[in-house]
């Protein structure tokens, strides 16, 4: 079960998977329930479009297994966003060069892809109009009410179980290659298992890569991929950097980018600021006042360090996020006592675990700081 990192136990979430439940809304197809039986509609082209729903899983990991099983690269299996792992879920993917019937042999526990139609044009990163939520809340407090919600990046974005994805997507953008390995390779949580904890620390101590590949549990896939590439060239962190794959980079990028995000609409909370978009920093961003030229010079920054291209092309043009969001649909039933059943959605990139945050403690868990009337 998930709760509040205040020490207060403000409320809990995700007791079981049914309790948070995730529906992408899409454009052409509206809401895909996760109740909801689908049937294929033909169509033409090189892509399978596939409902996939999934429980306890999460996309990348649920992709890769997809793509194992149907022995095609991981590349070829494409989605419009990445949902909670602990939960129930169901969203739009598409399938390079596979056809429905091949689906027959896909056998793989909490996941079930269902095929909709062949389309010429696969699902891309930011596809989705939103998600809709049905999530319960477990809380001895009234939850407050209100009208519109700071849009902030939620812990999702930088890592529940080891939160270092910001951290990583630091040193990438600074370009110091050697911190971002290591620290992907050896910051410890103690949330996480005792094996792994064990072998980033004997690693952090000894910095033996081959060695490391003895010890480092099979599961930490990522982690052995640039253990070898270290043991072979033990100074080159950039080639280490390089065995990952491109979207696990680019979230290293986009978490730093959502921490500075988030730093900056908390200032604007905590001074009363009342702006209507923040910065998504980029080489290309056009600053619109002095709070955003604060962030970077505080964090020792310029635009053009968003220019990642010799990490796979990781460069970033910068865009503007909403700093809040409206909820017109939210729906709130008290199931009974510290029981609630919440139901909305939400525009896509804006995380429900910051509106129950919000609603329930004073958005302390993301870490901010800010304090909202009650």
């Amino acid at each position: 079960m998930q709760s509040s990192d205040t020490g207060t136990s403000a409320y809990k979430i995700k007791e079981k998977a049914e309790d948070f439940i995730v529906e992408e809304i899409t454009k052409d197809y509206g809401v895909l329930s996760v109740n909801k039986k689908y049937r294929f509609q033909g169509g033409r082209g090189e892509y399978l479009l596939c409902v996939m729903k999934k429980r306890n899983w999460d996309t990348l990991l649920a992709v890769e297994k997809i793509a194992k099983q149907l022995n095609i690269p991981n590349r070829s299996v494409s989605f419009a966003g990445t949902k909670d792992k602990r939960s129930i879920s169901s969203q739009l993917i598409s399938i390079k060069g596979v056809r429905k019937e091949e689906l027959k042999k896909f056998n793989v526990e909490n996941i079930e892809l269902v095929p909709l139609a062949y389309r010429d044009r696969g699902v891309f990163i930011g596809d989705l109009v939103g998600n809709h939520f049905i999530i319960r809340v477990y809380s001895d407090r009234e939850p407050r009410r209100m009208d519109k919600f700071p849009n902030f990046f939620g812990e999702q974005r930088f890592g529940v179980i080891r939160p270092i994805t910001a951290d990583v997507g630091e040193s990438i953008v600074k370009k110091d290659f050697e911190k971002a390995v290591m620290t992907y390779l050896t910051a410890v949580d103690e949330r996480e298992d005792e094996n792994s904890i064990k072998a980033r620390k004997k690693l952090a101590e000894e910095m033996n890569f081959k060695e490391a590949l003895k010890y480092f549990p099979k599961r930490l896939r990522f982690e052995r991929k640039m253990l070898v590439s270290l043991s072979r060239q033990p100074r080159n962190y950039l080639r280490a950097l390089r065995m990952l794959p491109r979207s696990l980079l680019k979230m290293f990028v986009h978490a730093y980018q959502a921490k500075l995000f988030n730093e900056f609409l908390a200032e604007c909370i905590k001074r009363g600021l009342d702006y209507e978009t923040g910065p998504i920093y980029g080489y290309a961003l056009e600053l619109e006042n002095e709070l955003e030229q604060e962030i970077l010079e505080r964090h020792g920054l310029t635009l053009e360090d968003f220019r990642v291209n010799n990490l796979h092309d990781l460069r970033s043009k910068g865009t503007r996020r909403k700093l809040w969001i409206e909820i017109g649909d939210m729906k709130i039933v008290k199931e009974a006592e510290g029981r609630y059943l919440l139901d909305f959605s939400l525009p896509k990139g804006s995380y429900a675990t910051v509106v129950i945050d919000c609603l329930f403690n004073n958005c302390q868990q993301i870490g901010t700081g800010v304090e909202l009337p009650r």
